[in-house]
């Protein structure tokens, strides 16, 4: 049976030169196209879901997808196919790592600097919603860095591999089943409900907590997550200094419970995040989270139930 390839393996046209990540589905690879010469990083599943139909459909559903796509914040794919059985995508190779690997080293980032990561991804996410593509997973390990010492931060979004386009039906997950992180995972899409790019524009708020603060918006099991998601307080920060303010504008607006109270569109939120990374942080102030008391499970409850939640605008906020 045909295995993944390993350090030293010329796989297809693609000479692997060291190991990027490793899961239950397959590797990620940093590898040379020894035909262009240049690096790429190359996606393999195994060979056991490279025989599943149902698996086959979705990963090359998320090379069109990714095809499809021309942002300068969303990874580029150069080919896809299938090798002894194993089908890969080779993809835009980045160096700099992703956002979660960088918060476990480094904690939070700088306020400012959050806010910029988090308008580009918003900018990513423009791009897509613009080609009808939702994509349902934005989370820190989603978000690759070029550069992480860089002064001009630039990021990629990628693996669109649970991403659908809007004009196609999604037979690929069962109705009412959940796509995506618990973490970072909108109310509605918690209750198994389509994901909208609102649903994305919610996950991108949890990814600007994260950013800010070095943690998830809400902690504890898949299901104390999920409730939280549904039934907490919206997070926010401590302190009235202007970025503070404007970051819990965006936070607010984002993570509103009810998806109409969100942002119209990415580019809003895009806008906020942008005059957020251009506010100076107060002298002497920090990022310091509310507290937020963890949410008990309803007794006899078989999952959690939606409650709609404050949408302030987050320039009124800032200028209040």
């Amino acid at each position: 049976m045909a295995s993944l390839p390993r350090v030293g393996d010329q796989f297809d046209r693609y000479r692997i030169d060291h190991e990027i990540g490793r899961g239950g589905m397959g590797v990620v690879l940093g590898a040379t196209d020894l035909s262009l010469h240049r690096q790429v990083a190359l996606k393999v599943v195994s060979a056991e879901l490279g025989d599943s139909e149902e698996f086959l459909r979705r990963f090359d559903r998320e090379a069109t997808l990714l095809a499809r796509l021309d942002s300068p914040h969303v990874i580029e794919i150069y080919d896809h196919g299938e090798h002894e059985n194993c089908p890969y995508i080779a993809t835009q190779y980045v160096a700099g790592g992703d956002l979660g690997g960088q918060l476990r080293a480094r904690g939070p980032m700088p306020p400012q600097l959050a806010a910029t990561l988090c308008a580009q991804v918003a900018d990513a996410l423009a791009d897509a919603h613009r080609a009808g593509v939702v994509h349902r997973d934005i989370k820190p390990s989603n978000v690759l860095l070029r550069d992480a010492t860089a002064a001009d931060l630039h990021v990629y979004l990628c693996d669109f591999g649970i991403a659908r386009a809007g004009d196609e039906a999604d037979h690929l997950t069962a109705p009412g089943a959940v796509a995506g992180t618990w973490s970072y995972l909108s109310p509605e899409c918690g209750e198994g409900r389509e994901a909208t790019p609102a649903s994305d524009l919610y996950s991108l708020g949890c990814l600007f907590w994260a950013a800010l603060t070095g943690t998830a918006p809400y902690v504890g099991s898949d299901v104390e997550i999920a409730i939280a998601h549904q039934t907490s307080p919206v997070r926010q920060l401590t302190g009235s200094d202007d970025f503070t303010r404007w970051a819990n504008a965006i936070l607010a607006r984002s993570m509103a419970k009810d998806p109409a109270d969100r942002y119209p569109d990415a580019e809003a939120m895009r806008q906020d995040l942008l005059a957020a990374a251009a506010t100076p942080l107060a002298p002497g102030s920090g990022i310091t989270p509310v507290p937020v008391p963890a949410p008990a499970t309803p007794t006899g409850a078989s999952g959690p139930s939606g409650s709609a939640g404050s949408g302030s605008s987050a320039a009124a906020a800032a200028a209040a």
